[in-house]
Formats: structure tokens, sequence, C-alpha cells
């Protein structure tokens, strides 16, 4: 019983906030040569920066709107659902907003300040 009023006293096993990490959305197609470059400088940015890939296909059914939005932009590129680049990839953009929000290289979570 001592232990545990101890650990309660000085606050052992309270745990940080985390937010989620951040989520970049690639809306593509299939035959999109510059789409599947862009998904390969995304994964080599992961390594680094810990975010998630999000894909959208919007030549599939359910995503008409996104087709009709980004046909001729494609790839196109969301940062948390925001739009961030068309036509490629700004990785200079990508890494900006990655480091404005706190996430640093090699990082995996984000404390919440």
């Amino acid at each position: 019983k001592q232990w545990y009023q101890r650990r309660v006293r000085e606050g052992w096993g309270k745990t940080a906030t985390l937010k989620p990490r951040p989520t970049v959305t690639l809306f593509t197609t299939p035959l999109c040569g510059l789409c599947l470059e862009v998904e390969a400088a995304m994964e080599l940015l992961q390594k680094k920066y810990h975010f998630t890939i999000e894909k959208v296909d919007v030549s599939m059914k359910g995503n008409k709107m996104w087709k009709r939005q980004y046909h001729y932009s494609l790839p196109v590129v969301h940062y948390n659902g925001e739009w961030l680049s068309r036509n490629g990839l700004k990785e200079e953009k990508l890494v900006r907003k990655l480091e404005e929000e706190g996430w640093e290289k090699t990082a995996t979570r984000r404390p919440d300040l």
C-alpha cells in the first residue's frame, strides 16, 4: 500500500497526452507515373518525420467528387485535410509544415504543448 501511495504522490505512471500523427493524403490514379514518384518521395520523408500516408484513388466509384476536382491536376497532396500541392509534391512545403507543428526528424509523436 505504501508503494502505491508514493506512486500517486510523486505522479508515477502519468502518461503525456500525445497528438496523433499528421495525415498526408495523396490523390492518385493507377496509371499516373508522377503519382508513383510522389508516393516514393513521401515514403522517404515518412521515415524521417513519421506521418501517416493515405492514398485516394480518384478513379474508384466512390471518389467522383475528387475526380471532378483533381482529374487534371494529379497528383494532389493534402496535409491534415488541407490542400498542400498539385501536379507533384513540393517537399519543402511538406517539411516546413511538419516542422512548424513540432514534428522534427525521427520524432515518433508530437507531445502536447
